[in-house]
């Protein structure tokens, strides 16, 4: 069907349009103002999300900084206070020091319960108190470092890791040794000849499977530590808490039936209480 506009005053012109073109001309309108408004709206809700938002990448970036500075670096416990331990001057120690560090004690939370602990010079050992025997001796050793942290007293204890590297450097040279020896033994037999190398490579055969056995035991022997420290366990901290102030009272109650020996000073009745208590 086709639509004629007749030449009047108003239309100069005669257009022939089909319904196929009006169509197509509103089709075209349609998804024209329909895109433009869509995009519009996009942009302005992009201004309005950014208005809200201001700083969002800059709080997202503060916030995740503050975070790393704050967190708390996780270790496990036996590789706890290794840090402060090397920062810790390695001053000498008098005798007296050391010996009056039998009445310093500290006591330590350790994933197998408390542990308190105090150094005597006499035993060269780390006396330690807990509710069981069966403190593992990794967790000893942290709770021994936080110990001459805590009293300035590095040189008592011995490093762990220094020792250990000691052993496996002591183990590397006694390989090269025995592969050396080897080599030249090879080297011998060769010299003497092929029968008695023949010969040899029997017993050589058999030395070297108990040699390997050897090796074996060798490198458990050398790679443990050749000095370690010491720890002595004396009981539950119950027991010691009671059998010093038990002793400090009899120290006390024998102090007051002489007026002449309550001028003793305060720290040589404790120190001499305590001596008497380490002896039991």
């Amino acid at each position: 069907m086709n639509i004629t506009f007749s030449d009047t005053p108003e239309h100069k012109m005669n257009t022939d349009y089909t319904w196929s073109d009006i169509i197509s001309y509103y089709y075209f309108l349609f998804w024209f103002v329909g895109g433009t408004s869509s995009v519009l709206y996009f942009v302005l809700w992009l201004q309005e999300l950014s208005m809200d938002y201001p700083d969002s990448d800059t709080d997202s970036d503060s916030d995740s900084d503050s975070q790393v500075e704050t967190e708390p670096k996780n270790f496990a416990y036996e590789n706890e206070m290794f840090e402060e331990y090397d920062n810790l001057e390695d001053r000498e120690l008098t005798e007296e020091y050391v010996k009056d560090l039998s009445l310093n004690t500290i006591t330590e939370t350790t994933p197998r319960g408390d542990v308190l602990t105090y150094y005597d010079s006499d035993l060269e050992s780390f006396v330690y108190y807990s509710k069981t025997k069966e403190i593992p001796y990794k967790y000893l050793e942290t709770v021994a470092r936080k110990y001459v942290i805590n009293y300035d007293c590095k040189r008592i204890y011995i490093d762990i890791r220094k020792e250990y590297e000691k052993g496996v450097n002591k183990c590397k040279d006694i390989k090269e040794k025995e592969k050396a020896n080897a080599e030249q033994t090879v080297v011998d037999i060769e010299a003497n000849g092929v029968n008695k190398k023949r010969q040899l490579f029997v017993k050589l055969k058999s030395y070297n499977r108990k040699a390997e056995v050897n090796n074996k035991q060798k490198d458990k022997i050398y790679i443990l530590r050749e000095k370690s420290n010491r720890f002595s366990y004396r009981g539950k901290i119950e027991e010691y808490k009671e059998a010093v102030s038990s002793e400090c009272d009899n120290t006390n109650d024998t102090n007051e039936t002489d007026n002449t020996e309550s001028a003793i000073d305060k720290k040589t009745m404790d120190f001499s209480a305590f001596k008497k208590f380490k002896s039991l």
